[in-house]
């Protein structure tokens, strides 16, 4: 497999245009089709430790929610929803809370991981961080009905409804905030560049 590395990488190499790989290049296709029938993604069958075997074609994934829920990661509060448990506590050491810190974020699958991770992943957070931060400054936002149960459908993704919510603007939002809360956004991204 080490010799086939290395052609891999000089093939990759002497068929650059722009900088990027030529895919119309059927000897860099061959590599690839090659990679994929040694290593498919569904084996022909699979032997697990316990005797089990799963059957050709059997898709396997796992549940985040396998890995999410784990108290010996997040505590036994685990089936809670706590942000402070992505806090540094008082009482904790730095090294500890790196350490814990560290076990959280290597069982978060919220965006896959390894290789099957979402390549947009740090893009997106971005997004959904500077969305939740502005909705929340410009809106009142609040549960039509806070003590009724969700409805969660759990499957690769998981998916939410009757959380129906009320979207009100906030008194205290001015045109003159508004202008000024953009204006530093647009100092501070000239500052930083």
């Amino acid at each position: 497999m080490v010799k086939f590395q290395g052609r891999a990488k000089e093939l990759i190499q002497n068929r650059l245009i722009n900088g990027l790989p030529d895919p119309s290049h059927r000897d860099m296709l061959s590599q690839f089709i090659e990679a994929k029938k040694t290593h498919p993604d569904v084996a022909g069958g699979l032997s697990l430790s316990d005797g089990r075997a799963l059957p050709r074609g059997t898709a396997v994934a796992i549940s985040p929610w396998a890995t999410h829920f784990g108290k010996e990661t997040y505590g036994e509060d685990a089936h809670n929803f706590n942000p402070d448990r992505w806090l540094q506590s008082p009482n904790e050491t730095k090294d500890r809370y790196d350490e814990r810190l560290l076990a959280m974020n290597r069982a978060d699958l919220s965006w896959s991981f390894g290789e099957r991770a979402c390549i947009g992943k740090d893009i997106a957070k971005y997004e959904v961080y500077k969305v939740i931060a502005t909705l929340h400054s410009l809106f009142g936002i609040r549960l039509i009905d806070p003590i009724s149960e969700w409805n969660i459908k759990e499957t690769l993704l998981t998916k939410q409804s009757g959380m129906d919510v009320q979207i009100l603007w906030r008194l205290d939002v001015t045109a003159d905030r508004l202008a000024n809360t953009e204006n530093k956004a647009t100092t501070d991204v000239e500052e930083s560049q």
